[in-house]
């Protein structure tokens, strides 16, 4: 939505970008051995972590999904429901 790929499309790119990340984690982090392995691993989720939330252009970070269109019916406006 936010770069205007349809749904369809973000189903498809999302595990490819996710397996690419992946690959290029995995290809730093096999080189070390034992702890050092795992504290490597950890580092580097961390890492993409704080990218993420940072990288406001590309994940708008923590603001969440702006702009979905609610279904007719699905959510009414009352002061009950506004507060949750």
């Amino acid at each position: 939505m936010h770069w205007g790929v349809p749904p369809l499309g973000g189903f498809v790119l999302a595990p490819l970008i996710a397996g690419a990340i992946a690959y290029l984690t995995g290809l730093i982090a096999l080189r070390a051995v034992q702890l050092y392995f795992a504290l490597l691993t950890l580092a580097l989720g961390q890492l993409l972590y704080v990218v993420s939330f940072q990288w406001r252009g590309v994940t708008r970070g923590d603001d969440g999904i702006h702009g979905l269109p609610l279904r007719s019916g699905c959510c009414r406006r009352s002061p009950a429901t506004t507060c949750w």
